[in-house]
C-alpha cells in the first residue's frame, strides 16, 4: 500500500515539476524576446507575461485536457475545429483586455508606476500570435506523449497476445496423446519391460519442458530439439513396425536460440493426420538443418489415399502461423502443400540477431 502511494506521489511531483519548468521557460523566453525588441524593457515585458500567464495556461490546458482527448482523439473533427476557434477568439479577447487594463489604462500592478518604465514596443498582432505558439507547443508535447503511450500500449497488447497464444499452444498437448502414452506405459509395466523407466523419464522431461522451461521468449535450439526427440519417441510406441520414421539434424545447432514450441505443431500434425489415419505402413520424414544462422525444417508424412480432399489446418497450425508473423516478421517463409499421398511442410527461419522480444 505504501509502495503504491509512493509511486503516485513520485508521478504527481514529476508532473508538477515538468509543468512548472514549462511555464518558467515560456515566461523567461518571452520576457527576453519582448524585452530585447523593446530596447531593454525587460521588467515591463515580465509584467506583461505574468499578467497574461493565466490566459496562456487556461487556453493551453483547455486544449490538451479537453479538446484533444474528447474531440480530436475521438475523431470528432468538426467539433474539434469549432471548439478550437471559440477557444481562440475568447483567449484573444481576454488577452486584449489584459493588455488594455495594464498598459493602456494602467492599474499599476505590484505598486509600480508604469509611466516610469521603458515603453514596451511589441506589435499587438505579435502578442496575439504568442499565445498560439504556446498552445501549439503544449499541444505538440501532448500529442507526442499520446503517441508514445499508444505505441507502448500496442506493444504490451502484442506481447500479451503472443504470450496467450503460447499458453494456448502449450495447452494443446492433446489428451489422446497423454492417454495413449499412459496406456503404453501401463502395458509395459505389466510386461515388466525394460523400456518402462525410459518412457517415464521421457514423458517427465517432455512435460517439464512444455510446462516450465517455455516461459522465456527464447530457448536453446538443442533443448527444443531434445523435446521433439522425446515426443517422437513416445508417439512411436503406438505404431511400432507400422511406422517408418526418419529424423535428421544437419549443421551446428549449439548456442542457437529459437522461440519455444514452434516446430512441435508440425510434427504433432504429421502423427495425428498421417500415421494416425493410416491403418497400414506409414512414413514420416523430419529434417532440420542450420546454415548461416538460418533454420530449414522439412516435415512430410504419408496420407491415406482413400481421403484425398484437402484437410483444413488445425488450430495448432493456425496458432504457429500467427506466432511466426509476430515473432519473426519478414524473417521466415512457410510453405504447406498436400498431394494425393503426401503432406509436406517447409519452414525457413532466420535466427540471426533475434532478441526474442515480441512485437
Amino acid at each position: 500500500m505504501k509502495n503504491w502511494r509512493y509511486k503516485i506521489f513520485l508521478k504527481l511531483n514529476g508532473r508538477i515539476i515538468f509543468h512548472g519548468l514549462f511555464w518558467i521557460i515560456v515566461i523567461a523566453g518571452y520576457t527576453g524576446l519582448y524585452g530585447y525588441s523593446s530596447k531593454g524593457a525587460y521588467l515591463q515585458a515580465f509584467i506583461l507575461l505574468v499578467t497574461t500567464l493565466p490566459i496562456y495556461m487556461g487556453a493551453t490546458y483547455y486544449t490538451i485536457y479537453h479538446i484533444l482527448p474528447n474531440l480530436l482523439f475521438k475523431k470528432k473533427y468538426s467539433a474539434f475545429i469549432v471548439h478550437f476557434i471559440y477557444m481562440s477568439l475568447i483567449s484573444m479577447l481576454l488577452e486584449l483586455l489584459a493588455i488594455m487594463f495594464v498598459f493602456v489604462i494602467p492599474i499599476r500592478p505590484f505598486g509600480l508606476q508604469t509611466a516610469t518604465l521603458n515603453p514596451i514596443r511589441v506589435d499587438i498582432g505579435f502578442l496575439m500570435v504568442g499565445i498560439y505558439l504556446v498552445i501549439l507547443l503544449g499541444t505538440a508535447i501532448k500529442l507526442l506523449k499520446h503517441w508514445y503511450t499508444a505505441r507502448d500500449k500496442n506493444l504490451i497488447l502484442s506481447r500479451e497476445k503472443v504470450e496467450a497464444e503460447l499458453k494456448l499452444l502449450k495447452s494443446q498437448i492433446h489428451p489422446h496423446f497423454l492417454f495413449n502414452t499412459l496406456n503404453n506405459l501401463y502395458a509395459l509395466a505389466l510386461e515388466k519391460s525394460d523400456q518402462t523407466p525410459e518412457v517415464i523419464l521421457k514423458l517427465s522431461e517432455l512435460l517439464d519442458y512444455m510446462l516450465y522451461e517455455c516461459n522465456q521468449p527464447l530457448v536453446l535450439l538443442e533443448k527444443d530439439i531434445e523435446m521433439l526427440r522425446n515426443y517422437i519417441a513416445l508417439e512411436s510406441l503406438r505404431y511400432g513396425d507400422r511406422l517408418n520414421l526418419t529424423f535428421e539434424i544437419e549443421g551446428d545447432i549449439r548456442g542457437m536460440q529459437i522461440a519455444p514450441l514452434l516446430l512441435l505443431p508440425f510434427i504433432e500434425n504429421s502423427f495425428k493426420h498421417g500415421a494416425g489415419k493410416i491403418g497400414n505402413r506409414s512414413r514420416i520424414d523430419i529434417r532440420i538443418a542450420i546454415h548461416s544462422d538460418v533454420l530449414n525444417a522439412s516435415i512430410s508424412n504419408s496420407v491415406s489415399t482413400e481421403k484425398i480432399e484437402h484437410q483444413a489446418p488445425g488450430l495448432g497450425l493456425e496458432n504457429v502461423r500467427k506466432r511466426l508473423e509476430l515473432l519473426y516478421p519478414e524473417k521466415h517463409t512457410l510453405a504447406i502443400s498436400q498431394s494425393d499421398d503426401q503432406y509436406s511442410v517447409s519452414l525457413n527461419l532466420d535466427l540471426k540477431g533475434n532478441s526474442g522480444e515480441t512485437i
